[in-house]
């Protein structure tokens, strides 16, 4: 069996059908911009001068952070550093500085609770070790 549409016919058609799926009235550009919808925050932490838990971002009240990407690294020879949330003590990320001196986990999706803050923790650094972070999230309403 054939079916024989004209071209505007086959037009309005996918107009109607668009309308009832998505119930628009219009043609709409969605934007798929990822990066534009998510941060970063980066830094290094001397653990001469800090102390351990570091806070390294708290998300705005009523919101909650999705992790994206993130990767953590140390100088030290020995030790352990953590990426984690720090209420429900979710691990993001971690690094042994005696095996690895950094680790990535790109397309990493871990969410937080409302308001939980990510912090890293360390133990057993090298003296006068430093420990730098990148962390790509976007932010959730809770």
């Amino acid at each position: 069996m054939s079916i024989i549409i004209r071209k505007n016919e086959l037009k309005n058609v996918i107009k109607e059908i668009l309308e009832y799926i998505f119930n628009i009235d219009e043609y709409k550009t969605l934007s798929v911009d990822i990066l534009g919808s998510e941060s970063t925050v980066a830094d290094e932490i001397d653990t001469s001068a800090e102390s351990t838990p570091k806070t390294v971002f708290t998300p705005p009240e009523g919101k909650k952070i999705s992790t994206r990407n993130v990767f953590l690294a140390s100088d030290s020879d020995s030790g352990e550093v953590e990426c984690r949330f720090k209420d429900s003590n979710k691990l993001i990320c971690k690094i042994y500085c005696s095996k690895f001196k950094y680790a990535q986990l790109s397309n990493t999706k871990i969410d937080g609770e409302v308001g939980e803050p990510i912090i890293i923790t360390w133990s057993g650094l090298s003296s006068g070790a430093k420990i730098f972070y990148s962390i790509r999230y976007k932010l959730i309403s809770g």
